[in-house]
């Protein structure tokens, strides 16, 4: 895995090659193909292994360490990919204390529609409730990207963020297919 500097993605991206690359000491983007979509995950300050392994079955995920910042990457990616598709979807993955999924689409109408649509997917491969919150997502996105925030209840871990890991891939594999009901439907419509 090779290491790449900021202000090379775009650069990269436009040449049309995918990227697997570290940024700093513990961010990681992983973009396989030119999707108008792309999930993050930001460390918090404790260990949370198993909300961090929700993202890594996308083709297209951020992972930023407790000392990075988010934005200036996904401002990256969004401006090199955006003008492609024309529109450009970030869903921000976040583990929660809670025992409801809960939504934040702010109250923008197309993000409240994707949100309901990413609550009806959740519920269909999972029994927790479902809230959708018309609370801005924490994570600054470029003007031109649509950005939701996801929080999701850590049943598949323990209260020290190890993962339980049966439970874990049995959710993941739920978890994914809903997220990818997100994206298909994003890039559909969008």
């Amino acid at each position: 895995m090779k290491e790449l500097s900021r202000g090379t993605i775009p650069e990269t991206l436009n040449s049309g090659r995918s990227i697997r690359a570290r940024f700093g000491e513990s961010s990681f983007l992983r973009i396989d193909r030119e999707l108008p979509f792309l999930c993050v995950y930001c460390q918090p300050d404790r260990i949370d292994e198993g909300t961090r392994a929700l993202v890594t079955n996308e083709a297209s995920y951020l992972q930023v360490g407790r000392a990075d910042s988010a934005t200036d990457l996904v401002a990256e990616v969004v401006s090199a990919l955006e003008p492609s598709f024309g529109a450009f979807l970030v869903l921000k993955v976040k583990a929660y204390e809670g025992v409801a999924f809960q939504i934040k689409s702010g109250k923008d109408t197309q993000l409240q529609q994707l949100g309901v649509r990413l609550a009806e997917f959740l519920r269909q491969v999972c029994p927790d409730p479902v809230e959708i919150l018309d609370t801005k997502p924490g994570l600054k996105v470029p003007p031109e990207a649509l950005c939701l925030e996801l929080h999701v209840p850590t049943f598949y871990q323990s209260d020290e963020g190890v993962a339980y890991p049966l439970v874990l891939r049995n959710f993941r594999r739920r978890f994914t297919r809903a997220t990818r009901k997100l994206f298909h439907l994003f890039i559909l419509n969008f």
